[in-house]
């Protein structure tokens, strides 16, 4: 998805299909609108790579008396 994003503005752009100086005119002419929808898009593909990402956390509730010790993490 994050390539996607940006996928679009080279696509846009005809990067590597037509000179540089060219791609570079182009992409100077975009509206802004185009540049905000890769960058929400981005940002969603961040948000989704996040939330998988939390499927490998581990989590645990310890009852602790006073004078106890708990370790966390993994050593």
């Amino acid at each position: 998805m994050f390539v996607g994003a940006a996928g679009d503005i080279v696509e846009r752009i005809r990067l590597f299909r037509i000179p540089l100086a060219d791609s570079v005119a182009r992409l100077c002419g975009l509206k802004l609108s185009t540049f905000g929808a890769a960058l929400a898009h981005a940002g969603m593909a961040v948000t989704i790579a996040g939330i998988a990402g939390m499927s490998l956390a581990v989590d645990g509730i310890n009852l602790v008396h006073p004078g106890e010790t708990v370790h966390s993490g993994r050593l």
